[in-house]
């Protein structure tokens, strides 16, 4: 249909103008990404889904009227170096939790996101930054050569974190970790119907964790029935919400 990419284009032309903000968002001194506007924390998804956004438009492949190509390298490579000092300093085995802004540097959250390292956040980091490194691949600038080592040096400093959270008889991913005793979350990431799908797959794959992980997950479906009464099988999302099935897009194609 020609309304579907219409639609599409209206939608992408609209959120970009959510940059129109500027520093009410971006945090000027790591680059990262705000939660909101005027919300000084954030979190893993925020910073991946930012750096993944910036890579296109410094590749030319995203065009938006508020952040240049030129504007969009300077502030890849302030995320490429927070992302490794944040690593090291609040990290827990590579991973991260949520972050609150502390003045020029950053601390992890209050609260209970900010005490724990969750699977779905850091895979879907983990998956935008490898979108990310691959999107800047032709461009010869040697500055996005060293953001491209540092986000590459970034989610091999992750691997240790994700095996830790792999459970080998489940065959599953657990959900996170505490960092304060490193104990384990009681569920896994192991649901079709969830954004942690994409994360699931690249992780899989880049670590050679378990490259068949992606097929194990588990789908639950319910029946749909159109406007013009057909009954047609859906795969269910585990809270109801089209963003679970939408998110993954993002990062990997799906048939």
């Amino acid at each position: 249909s020609i309304l579907l990419p219409k639609v599409r284009e209206d939608f992408i032309e609209a959120g970009s103008g959510y940059f129109s903000l500027g520093s009410q968002i971006i945090d000027a001194s790591s680059g990262y990404i705000y939660e909101r506007p005027g919300a000084f924390y954030t979190q893993p998804t925020n910073l991946g889904f930012y750096a993944q956004y910036l890579a296109d438009l410094a590749a030319g492949d995203a065009v938006n009227a508020f952040i240049s190509r030129e504007q969009a390298i300077v502030n890849l490579q302030k995320i490429a170096s927070s992302l490794l000092t944040d690593q090291a300093a609040l990290g827990y085995k590579g991973l991260l939790p949520w972050l609150e802004f502390n003045g020029a540097s950053r601390k992890r959250a209050s609260g209970a996101y900010g005490q724990q390292v969750a699977f779905v956040d850091n895979s879907n980091l983990s998956a935008s930054l490898g979108s990310a490194i691959g999107a800047l691949s032709d461009l010869t600038d040697s500055r996005v050569a060293q953001i491209r080592k540092n986000l590459d040096l970034f989610l091999d400093r992750q691997e240790e974190g994700y095996r830790y959270l792999y459970d080998t008889g489940l065959q599953q991913f657990k959900g996170g970790a505490f960092i304060s005793t490193g104990g384990l979350f009681s569920y896994s990431a192991g649901t079709f119907g969830s954004e942690a799908r994409a994360g699931v797959e690249f992780v899989s794959l880049r670590y050679d964790i378990d490259p068949t992980a992606y097929e194990k997950l588990k789908a639950a479906t319910a029946s749909y029935t159109t406007t013009d009464g057909r009954t047609l099988p859906v795969v269910k999302t585990f809270d109801g919400g089209a963003f679970q099935m939408l998110w993954p897009t993002l990062t990997m194609p799906e048939n």
